[in-house]
């Protein structure tokens, strides 16, 4: 969070740090897919999504809400029906005035929309054949994602630490070779876009290593965190509860508000009173603060789904 707060400083002031510094996304996708590579689906796909769809969504609408009503106000020719339609429904989230670092949404969601069948991937057993025919399905998802929405693109990153996560889980327990062919894969796959510099991702320009150094940041951090754990010795159980616990807890609330106060209409940059050190002051406690009251409304806001759902299911028993 910190490396993503200090990028979109920089890039109000157009530095140049504002690129090498905007890693956070990567390491956020990577690790989560890390994390859920090591997991399985208990209680049925269903639920399984409607629970994580209600942890992303309920913060997340609270936000919308709160932004677009304001856009109203502030940039009214800049909110049109498509605009809220879209980023209500999260087919593109990119595209609220004061809000365009939430199409972070449209891209986690489909990295949950693809994990089962990453999951069932992970758990058959299957002939050469058919496993080089998983890891094709996986890159064509991926590519069909990206012709979606061109922001999906940054899958890639979710199911490469999928992956890592499922060989250093599960092991021999899995098609371990399935696993590190499609992670091979999926990194070649990435190669070869940029050096085929798809104009229309806007991916083309720079050097082919400053780009990949950049895009497969998450997958870096994870190969350096297993080296220091090999190094020293670490526990790799309390290493993933660690990770977990500063992972899940508030990071992504965090970031659904950091940016209000740094870019567009309500920068505090705008006011030429503030120097840098107190704006990024000031950005750092608003970040962490709202992010803490945006967590709490998000809950009390499942906790309200969660009774309505509690009364609904006892009165079609009924």
């Amino acid at each position: 969070m910190l490396s993503i707060i200090l990028c979109h400083v920089c890039q109000y002031f157009g530095n140049e740090a504002a690129w090498w510094l905007n890693i956070g996304v990567q390491i956020f996708l990577t690790l989560s897919g890390f994390l859920f590579g090591g997991k399985a689906i208990n209680g049925g796909i269903g639920r399984w999504y409607w629970r994580r769809f209600k942890r992303i969504y309920a913060p997340y609408l609270i936000l919308l809400i709160a932004i677009l009503i304001t856009d109203i106000f502030v940039v009214p020719d800049q909110v049109s029906i498509w605009v809220i339609v879209t980023s209500f429904t999260c087919i593109d989230t990119s595209n609220v005035p004061n809000g365009k670092h939430l199409w972070y949404i449209t891209v986690i969601l489909a990295c949950y929309l693809i994990t089962p069948y990453l999951m069932w991937v992970r758990d058959s057993r299957k002939s050469k054949t058919k496993d080089v025919m998983s890891i094709l399905s996986i890159i064509a998802i991926w590519f069909l994602l990206t012709l979606f929405n061109k922001q999906c693109f940054w899958v890639i990153n979710y199911i490469a630490g999928f992956l890592l996560g499922a060989i250093q889980t599960y092991g021999n327990g899995i098609n371990t070779g399935l696993m590190k062919s499609a992670s091979l894969g999926s990194t070649l796959a990435i190669i070869v876009i940029f050096a085929a510099g798809w104009q229309w991702l806007g991916f083309a320009s720079g050097g082919l290593v400053y780009r990949a150094l950049h895009i497969l940041a998450g997958i870096w951090t994870i190969a350096i965190a297993q080296l220091l754990k090999q190094f020293f010795s670490i526990d790799s159980e309390s290493l993933t509860a660690s990770v977990l616990d500063l992972f899940d807890k508030y990071s992504y609330d965090i970031y659904l508000v950091h940016q209000v106060l740094i870019l567009g209409s309500f920068s505090i940059f705008n006011n030429s009173s503030i120097g840098v050190v107190s704006g990024i002051t000031i950005a750092f406690i608003w970040s962490f603060v709202a992010g803490f009251l945006l967590h709490q409304a998000g809950e009390t806001l499942l906790s309200v789904v969660s009774v309505a759902e509690s009364k609904l299911a006892h009165s079609s028993k009924q």
